[in-house]
């Protein structure tokens, strides 16, 4: 699902166990009836390609506390991403670091 206007990336899984992915609208949020629901800064992969350069333009950079969308985009940092397969697995991947001392992974690196 994709919408404008500065919205952040959902990530769910509805009561019937479809996976949703995309930019979500308060209504389409309460209407899909999620069994689980979370919302981050950067949608980073879509498609199996990176998917930052639109993502920084499209969300609300405001939610998150680093700075600005390209400071976000180049620190290196602790990183969690979920994502999923055309098998409906779902994925976790939890980078440990912190921002700004040299470990962690940037969002392109994440990308990769």
């Amino acid at each position: 699902l994709e919408q404008t206007d500065e919205m952040n990336a959902s990530f769910g899984v509805t009561e019937d166990g479809e996976i949703v992915v995309g930019y979500l609208t308060e209504d389409e949020k309460d209407q899909m009836n999620f069994r689980q629901l979370v919302n981050g800064v950067v949608w980073i992969v879509r498609n199996g390609t990176s998917y930052i350069d639109e993502a920084l333009v499209q969300e609300d950079m405001d939610t998150q506390e680093s700075g600005s969308g390209d400071y976000f985009r180049s620190v290196t940092a602790a990183r969690l991403a979920l994502g999923h397969d055309a098998d409906g697995r779902i994925f976790v991947l939890a980078i440990d670091g912190a921002s700004g001392r040299r470990s962690g992974v940037d969002l392109d690196f994440m990308a990769r």
